[in-house]
C-alpha cells in the first residue's frame, strides 16, 4: 500500500531550481512548523525592533549631554522598550504628557520613532501571520511512496507468492474478481468524469487526487466516415464524429514526477460513425441477424448480434451490447471486423442499441436514438428500427513533450503505441527514461478505451437512460444525444488513464489476490517477456517512489527554500541584535580612536540602559558611594565586593522619592506652583 503519512523530502519537477525542494508531513503535524515559524518570525521581530531602536537612540545621542528633558526621557524609553508597540505607545504618551509646554519639535522627534516602531511591529506581525503562506506550497501535491513488493503492474493472472495473507483464491473466484475490477474501475472512472463536469449548488465538483482534475480534449462533427467503406456509415450531416485529446503530459497529468527531460506526451483519437444496417442484417427464423464480422471464434460465421423479433416485452426500456476488436488480432474473446469495416492502424468498437418499449411524449431526432413513429393510442413516438448500430475506431501516438516542436508520430493501434514505446530504435529521440516512462503508460494488458462503458456499463453508461421512468417512457432526447454518450465515454476513458497510471504505485487491499508485476521481483518476465531493458527497469523502480498526488486531506506541503530563508533570516536578525550594542560601541570607538575619549552615543546608550539608571539613582541615595564594575560578559553593573565577598557590602537602601508615594506628585500647573511657593517659603524661613 502506498504510504503518504510520513516526514517527506522530496523534489517537485514542476518547479525549476531549488524551489522544487519540498516538506511533506502529515495533516496532524503541520502545526509544528507553522508554529516553529511563527514564533521565530516574532523573535525576530523583536530583534529587528531592538537593532532600530539602538540606531534611532544613537541618532538622538549624537548631540551629547546638551538636551531637554523631553529628549532625556524619549532616549530613555526608546533604549529599554521591549518591542515596536510598546515604543511607539511611550512615544506618543510623552507627546501628550509634555503637551501645554513650548516646543513645536517635539511632534517630529515624536514621529521619528513611532512611525519606524510602528512599521517594524506592524511588518513582523503579519509576517508571523503569513509565515504559512509564504512556507507553504501553492498546491497540496504529495509524494506518494509505494511498497517495493505492491509497486508495478497489475496483470490479469493470480499471485502465486507466498505471502502468508490466507489461501489462494480459485480459478473460478478470480475470473469474477477480474470481471469486477474491470466493471469498479469504469464505474470510478465515469462516476469521476461526471463529478469534474458537474458544477451545481448541491453537487458541486469534487475535489481531484490527480495532479490535472480535467483532461482536455476537442471535439469534432464534420469529419468523413471512420470506416474504410465510406458507404456503411449513414449518408447524413453529423453521423460521425471525432474526439481527439490534448496532449497528456506524463508529469503535468497524470503525476509521474520527472524532469522536463524524461517527460513524455500522448494523445488519445476516437471517430464513431453511426452506421446503415441495411448491408448487414438478415431476417432469419424470427431473429434479425447484424453481420458486421464474428466475436470470439476468427473462423465463425455467426453473426456479430441478433435481436429476436414478437419476443421483446413492452416493459423493458434499452438494451446495448458491445464488442470491441484490436487491430491485426485473432484473440478468441475479440470482435473481429469483417472487410470494409475492419482497419489495420485502429483498434475498434461496435455498440449495438435496442430502445424495445420506450416511448418519447415528442419525436426524437437523434441518428442513434431517431423515434418518430407515432403511436396514437398512447400518444407518444417510437423508435423507427429494431437496433442501431455505431463503430467507433480509435488510435493513439507519442507527442514530443515540448511545446516548441511539435513532433507526433503516425496515429495506431495501442499495439502500435506499445511497440513505439519499447523499439529500441527510439521514437522521437526519446531517451531510456522517457521509454521507460511511454511503455508504463502503453503496457497493454491496461490499455483504456473508450468502448469499456458500454462493455462494462451496458445501459448504465447511456444519459438517456436516466431520462426514462418505469423502463419506457421518456420525455425526449436531444438532437445530438448520441455526441453526448460518446463525449461521456471518452471522458471517462481519459479519467480510467489517470487512476491506472496512479494503480502503478497505489493498489488497494481488494486487489491482493493479483499479481504485480515488479519491477523489483519480476525483472526477468519484464525484460523476457515484455521486451524491457534493464535501464528501464531501473526507470521503473524509481518511478515507484515518484507518483504525485493532489491530497490535501491528507498531507501539508512545506516549500524547503521558504523554510530555509524564514530561518536563515531570522537566526541572522537575532545574532546581529545579540552583538549590535558591542557593534555600535566598536564602530564608535573606531570613529573616535586616538581621541583619548568614548563617544557621545556610547556614552548615552550605556547610561540610559535601566540597569545603569538603578545605579545612578543607588549612588545618588546613598550617603556612602557604592563601587561598580562592568561584568565582562553581559556589561551589566555589579557591586565590587571585597575579596571576603560579605553580603552586607550588598545591602542598599531603594531609591525612594516623596515616600515612594505616587500620589504626592503634582498633577496640575496649580499643584506645581503651590508646590514651588511652598519650598520658596520654607527656604527663606530659614
Amino acid at each position: 500500500m502506498a504510504d503518504a503519512s510520513r516526514w517527506t523530502l522530496w523534489y517537485d519537477h514542476s518547479s525549476v531550481g531549488g524551489g522544487g525542494w519540498v516538506i511533506t508531513v502529515p495533516n496532524e503535524h503541520g502545526f509544528y512548523i507553522t508554529s516553529f515559524l511563527s514564533t521565530i518570525v516574532t523573535i525576530a521581530g523583536a530583534s529587528a525592533w531592538n537593532i532600530v531602536s539602538l540606531l534611532l537612540h544613537a541618532h538622538l545621542a549624537r548631540d551629547g549631554p546638551a538636551t531637554d528633558v523631553f529628549g532625556l526621557q524619549q532616549q530613555v524609553s526608546l533604549r529599554n522598550s521591549p518591542s515596536g508597540i510598546r515604543a511607539a505607545v511611550d512615544a506618543l504618551s510623552l507627546l501628550a504628557s509634555w503637551r501645554h509646554t513650548p516646543g513645536w519639535k517635539r511632534i517630529r522627534r515624536t514621529a521619528l520613532i513611532a512611525a519606524p516602531a510602528v512599521l517594524v511591529w506592524g511588518s513582523f506581525f503579519a509576517a508571523s501571520l503569513l509565515t504559512s503562506l509564504v512556507a507553504n506550497q501553492a498546491t497540496d501535491r504529495a509524494i506518494v511512496r509505494a511498497k517495493p513488493s505492491r509497486c508495478g503492474f497489475l496483470v490479469a493472472r493470480r499471485d502465486d507468492s507466498d505471502s502468508g495473507d490466507g489461501e489462494r483464491v480459485d480459478r473460478i473466484t478470480f475470473t469474477d474478481l477480474i470481471t469486477d475490477k474491470w466493471s469498479n474501475d469504469t464505474i470510478n472512472a465515469r462516476a469521476y468524469a461526471l463529478s469534474v463536469r458537474t458544477n451545481s449548488a448541491r453537487n458541486g465538483p469534487q475535489r481531484s487526487i490527480f495532479m490535472n482534475p480535467k483532461l482536455d480534449y476537442t471535439f469534432e462533427t464534420e469529419v468523413p466516415c471512420g470506416l474504410p467503406n465510406a458507404t456503411y456509415c449513414l449518408n447524413t450531416v453529423n453521423a460521425t464524429i471525432s474526439l481527439t485529446s490534448a496532449k497528456i503530459n506524463s508529469h503535468a497529468d497524470l503525476g509521474i514526477n520527472a524532469p522536463p527531460s524524461d517527460r513524455v506526451s500522448f494523445q488519445h483519437k476516437a471517430v464513431c460513425s453511426v452506421i446503415d444496417d441495411g448491408y448487414f442484417q438478415t431476417n432469419k427464423s424470427g431473429y434479425i441477424h447484424y453481420y458486421l464480422g464474428p466475436v470470439g471464434n476468427f473462423s465463425s460465421k455467426g453473426p456479430t448480434f441478433r435481436y429476436p423479433l414478437g419476443h421483446w416485452n413492452s416493459s423493458v426500456g434499452y438494451q446495448m451490447k458491445a464488442s470491441y476488436a484490436r487491430a491485426n488480432s485473432n484473440a478468441s474473446i475479440m470482435w473481429h471486423p469483417r472487410k470494409g469495416i475492419a482497419r489495420t492502424d485502429a483498434d475498434q468498437g461496435v455498440i449495438f442499441l435496442s430502445q424495445n418499449g420506450v416511448r418519447y411524449t415528442q419525436p426524437v431526432k437523434d441518428l442513434f436514438f431517431i423515434a418518430e413513429r407515432y403511436e396514437r393510442s398512447t400518444d407518444s413516438y417510437k423508435r423507427n428500427s429494431f437496433v442501431s448500430t455505431m463503430v467507433c475506431a480509435e488510435q493513439r501516438r507519442w507527442c514530443s513533450p515540448s511545446t516548441a516542436v511539435e513532433t507526433c508520430t503516425e496515429w495506431g493501434s495501442m499495439e502500435d503505441l506499445w511497440k513505439d514505446a519499447i523499439s529500441l530504435d527510439g521514437i522521437l529521440g526519446f531517451n531510456t527514461a522517457q521509454r521507460a516512462t511511454a511503455a508504463r503508460i502503453s503496457f497493454t494488458p491496461n490499455a483504456v478505451r473508450i468502448i469499456d462503458s458500454p462493455v462494462s456499463l451496458n445501459t448504465a453508461a447511456l444519459f438517456a437512460n436516466t431520462k426514462v421512468r418505469f423502463n419506457r417512457e421518456s420525455s425526449g432526447l436531444a438532437e445530438n444525444q448520441w455526441h453526448q454518450e460518446i463525449a461521456g465515454w471518452f471522458e471517462t476513458m481519459l479519467a480510467d488513464y489517470q487512476a491506472t497510471t496512479d494503480e502503478y504505485v497505489r493498489k488497494s487491499s481488494n486487489l491482493d489476490a493479483f499479481k504485480v508485476l515488479s519491477p523489483f521481483d519480476d525483472v526477468n518476465e519484464m525484460i523476457t517477456r515484455y521486451n524491457f531493458t534493464h535501464d528501464m527497469v531501473a526507470t521503473l523502480q524509481s518511478q515507484c517512489d515518484n507518483q504525485l498526488i493532489d491530497d490535501a486531506v491528507h498531507i501539508q506541503n512545506f516549500s524547503m527554500v521558504g523554510v530555509v530563508i524564514i530561518i536563515a533570516f531570522s537566526s541572522v536578525l537575532v545574532l546581529v541584535s545579540f552583538c549590535f550594542v558591542e557593534i555600535l560601541d566598536w564602530v564608535s570607538d573606531l570613529r573616535r580612536r586616538g581621541l583619548g575619549e568614548s563617544s557621545r552615543t556610547k556614552i548615552a546608550r550605556q547610561a540610559d540602559e535601566k540597569l545603569q539608571l538603578l545605579r545612578f539613582a543607588v549612588d545618588s541615595s546613598s550617603e556612602n558611594p557604592k563601587h561598580w564594575k562592568l561584568s565582562r560578559v553581559t556589561g551589566i553593573p555589579v557591586l565590587a565586593t571585597s575579596g571576603d565577598g560579605r553580603d552586607q557590602e550588598c545591602k542598599v537602601t531603594r531609591p525612594t522619592m516623596k515616600g515612594d508615594d505616587l500620589a504626592m506628585y503634582p498633577k496640575n500647573i496649580e499643584e506645581v506652583q503651590q508646590v514651588a511657593d511652598s519650598e520658596m517659603s520654607s527656604m527663606l524661613t530659614h
